[in-house]
């Protein structure tokens, strides 16, 4: 799944970083965002791809724990690598 948020297809990108954080539901969710952004790729839709699961994933979190939970807040202890 991750692949195909690399699609040159932004709406095929868009539902694959949907689904990538509905399956991340209830699992670690720091976790995943750092194996997601780990080796972020340097093709820009790649990149945009990832960063859609991010942004999804920080929802999702925001929405289970009721709080407001910016994205700063969790992605700050993620450093991700952008050799």
């Amino acid at each position: 799944m991750l692949d195909a948020t690399s699609s040159p297809n932004w709406h095929i990108r868009d539902i694959a970083a949907r689904t990538i954080a509905a399956c991340t539901r209830g699992r670690c969710e720091l976790e995943e965002i750092t194996s997601i952004l780990g080796a972020l790729p340097l093709a820009p839709n790649s990149r945009h791809g990832r960063l859609l699961c991010v942004k999804y994933i920080t929802q999702n979190v925001a929405r289970s724990t009721g709080a407001l939970v910016t994205g700063l807040s969790i992605i700050s202890r993620v450093q991700p690598s952008f050799s």
